[in-house]
């Protein structure tokens, strides 16, 4: 027997850190029965242009790691790769639905390339799983490393950050 919680408040949810299934809204998605749950500890954001669509890939260690992507059209709860698919350019162009896109999960590769200005920050303090984080040309402001403790690799170039 399942246990089935109502909200009537996204934010109050979100705040909870509740996982939402069949959220009457744009950003719905389901949970199987006996799906993983992402870490929820692990939270990378963007601040975007909403309805422009934003380049990017990332990956985690561990094999079937689960990873949930909210901002987007059609929000996703998916599994990270264990490795990125190109040397270079993104793996996931996404038409965003709102100003802030949010990967929750351990990733430890990040890759933001060619958003041609419609990436304006990214945070990714909640993140501290993150070892390699690659950006180019279109990221307005520098995102805060202050507590990217096992970053190895970082890769940001053609950004006019003070």
């Amino acid at each position: 027997m399942s246990t089935a919680l109502l909200a009537s408040n996204m934010s109050v949810a979100k705040n909870k850190m509740w996982f939402i299934k069949d959220w009457n809204n744009s950003n719905a998605f389901s949970l199987e029965q006996g799906a993983k749950l992402p870490d929820r500890t692990k939270v990378i954001t963007f601040k975007v242009k909403e309805g422009e669509e934003i380049n990017f890939s990332f990956v985690a260690e561990k094999q079937g790691e689960p990873v949930l992507i909210e901002g987007i059209e059609n929000a996703v709860l998916t599994t990270a790769p264990t490795e990125l698919k190109s040397s270079f350019g993104a793996n996931n162009v996404c038409k965003t639905n709102r100003s802030e896109v949010t990967i929750t999960g351990a990733i430890t590769k990040l890759r933001l390339l060619d958003n041609g200005g419609e990436l304006i920050t990214f945070d990714v303090t909640r993140n501290s799983a993150l070892k390699e984080l690659y950006c180019n040309h279109d990221v307005e402001t520098a995102p805060d490393l202050s507590k990217s403790t096992s970053l190895e690799t970082l890769f940001c170039v053609g950004s006019n950050w003070q």
